[in-house]
């Protein structure tokens, strides 16, 4: 991150007026009072001026016609001022401009997700046979939603991670029951944007093997393509009490 520090300068401007003294020639020997000192309250400039020439010293006191001090200079009069029409600092500025280019580096991306626990990992799926009807029709599982996030399309593909279900139990030798004619999927609902593998359907279930069978094909990328899909498992009469299991996988795949 960088840290951008405005610096402010304050322009602080002093304005000094002018001080303009002028002595007049207000001296007339013929009278004492001759000598007065004019002052303008505009320029508080000391002038002295000519006072009608303090009228030859007969009053002395028109030497206060220098108190107009016209004929001396006043920081009020035509002379230059800092507030004056000169140029400033503060007025219309230059401008200064700098860029920069960003880049964005874009790699392929693809996530597969059970939607329920957000993860990879889908909860267990439990189908449990308690009666003779469970044995003769088979279980079906509960509709199990997957999500998939791609910038690119992308295909799904199904398989169990063996071919043979792994016993637990109290039969010994533990039974031999494969997934192939036992274990099926059918697909609940498509969202992807693509269609369902030749493979499968959404009307009827197909067997799974180990083998990896396309499921979804020709899915649009985007980063909310749902699927579902629903288990039956249909082992018969064939094996003995105890827990078989095995896990599906899914791969999805860019295209």
């Amino acid at each position: 991150m960088k840290k951008i520090t405005i610096i402010i300068i304050a322009l602080i401007t002093i304005s000094t007026g002018a001080y303009a003294q002028r002595w007049g020639n207000g001296y007339n020997h013929n009278h004492g009072n001759g000598n007065n000192w004019g002052q303008n309250g505009n320029g508080n400039a000391y002038g002295q001026g000519n006072g009608n020439n303090g009228n030859n010293g007969n009053n002395g006191n028109n030497g206060n016609s220098g108190n107009n001090g016209n004929s001396g200079s006043s920081s009020s009069g035509g002379g230059s001022s800092s507030s004056g029409g000169g140029s400033s600092t503060s007025g219309s500025g230059a401008s200064s401009g700098a860029n920069q280019t960003t880049y964005i580096a874009l790699s392929n991306a693809i996530e597969i997700t059970f939607v329920n626990t957000s993860s990879v990992f889908g909860s267990n799926v439990n189908m449990a046979f308690s009666n003779v009807n469970d044995y003769a029709n088979g279980v079906e599982s509960g509709t199990q939603e997957l999500k998939v996030r791609s910038n690119k399309n992308f295909s799904v593909a199904v398989k169990t991670n063996a071919a043979n279900f792994s016993y637990t139990g109290n039969t010994s030798p533990a039974p031999t029951m494969p997934v192939s004619g036992v274990l099926a999927l059918k697909v609940a609902s498509n969202n992807t944007g693509g269609s369902i593998g030749n493979s499968f359907s959404a009307s009827s279930y197909s067997t799974l093997s180990s083998t990896s069978k396309d499921l979804i094909v020709g899915g649009s990328r985007g980063g909310n393509n749902r699927f579902e899909v629903k288990y039956k498992t249909t082992p018969g009469f064939a094996y003995p009490a105890g827990t078989y299991s095995v896990d599906v996988v899914y791969t999805a795949t860019q295209q």
